[in-house]
């Protein structure tokens, strides 16, 4: 199997197309030997490379046309105009500009025609109209300028709507002011000013009246009702809670013997000792509850000192009677 061998232009350029995007300098290289090359650059890289080689701008048009339509309009097409000095004006300056580059080689200011007249048949491209057709590189270069110019218009509406959203929110901007004074004391117009805060405000005044709730419905330590176990609840009680008479004794009740009997007789109705034995002995009861000591009713309370003595009922009876005073507590 026979295998062509390649040549020299063919290995470089293989070379040259895998490795495009660092390709910085095409001096004095014919634009047929370039030309597959040039089509996978970019147009910055393009602008690069016809500055390192000015002669490659009256013939890469193709080049320009195929970019216009990668990167602007895909349907685009030449644009053509009657102006022929226009054409070579625009030509002139352009290899002005990649000629400056370069020391010792530029076009002076009386270039015409005759200067270029190697390339009058690539630049000066007529129609069936007679028109010349546009360069697509100035096409390309008025693109690029009015899509330019719109960005910035619209970058400035959008800085002008930032501004006046900002002017807006300065107009309707929250300010702080300070409140008015309070009623309540110098301590707490103090917090107030100090705070600021109208949360602070509203929670004072709420733990206020919840103090005042508390206050009103305290307990207080002298009136709270003492439940007594001792000799039966009634040990050390009040009169006006347990009016029954106890069991006397020594110290409590006074007995006194009486020479007049016939005061304190039958006829009269006192009681005589052995009926005070029995009253006694019929008063003890046994461990009053504490629902029936709630439901007797409540008597005026007396003087423990002074308090008024009652003589015991008597009954007749033919023993000795004898006078029984006895201070209730």
């Amino acid at each position: 199997m026979n295998k062509r061998i390649l040549s020299l232009q063919e290995s470089c350029l293989i070379t040259l197309l895998r490795h495009h995007t660092s390709v910085e300098d095409i001096s004095f290289v014919p634009y047929r030997l370039i030309q597959s090359l040039l089509r996978k650059v970019k147009a910055e890289q393009l602008i690069r490379l016809e500055l390192t080689n000015p002669l490659i701008i009256f013939e890469d048009d193709e080049i320009w046309h195929n970019l216009i339509k990668k990167d602007f309009d895909p349907e685009f097409t030449y644009h053509y105009t009657s102006k022929k000095s226009d054409v070579l004006q625009y030509f002139k300056l352009a290899i002005s500009d990649a000629l400056s580059d370069h020391p010792g080689a530029s076009f002076s200011s009386d270039v015409t025609i005759d200067v270029l007249k190697n390339f009058v048949e690539l630049i000066l491209i007529r129609n069936e109209s007679g028109l010349y057709r546009i360069p697509c590189r100035l096409v390309y270069e008025k693109l690029r300028e009015e899509i330019s110019e719109k960005d910035k218009r619209i970058a400035a509406k959008v800085r002008e709507t930032t501004q006046r959203i900002q002017q807006e929110k300065k107009q309707i901007q929250i300010t702080a002011m300070k409140e008015p004074g309070s009623v309540l004391s110098h301590r707490l117009k103090s917090k107030l000013f100090e705070s600021k805060s109208k949360v602070f405000v509203e929670s004072l005044k709420d733990s206020q009246k919840r103090r005042q709730q508390f206050k009103a419905s305290t307990v207080r330590i002298e009136k709270r009702v003492v439940q007594r176990v001792a000799f039966g609840g009634q040990a050390g009680a009040s009169d006006h809670k347990h009016p029954q008479i106890s069991c006397p004794s020594p110290g409590k009740n006074i007995i006194q013997n009486s020479t007049n009997e016939t005061s304190f007789g039958r006829g009269t109705g006192l009681p005589t000792a052995n009926t005070i034995d029995s009253n006694i002995t019929t008063t003890e009861r046994p461990i009053a509850q504490k629902r029936r000591m709630r439901e007797q009713p409540k008597k005026q309370k007396k003087s423990r000192l002074f308090g008024s003595h009652k003589l015991l009922p008597t009954t007749p009876s033919s023993t000795p009677v004898s006078k029984v005073y006895i201070h209730e507590r």
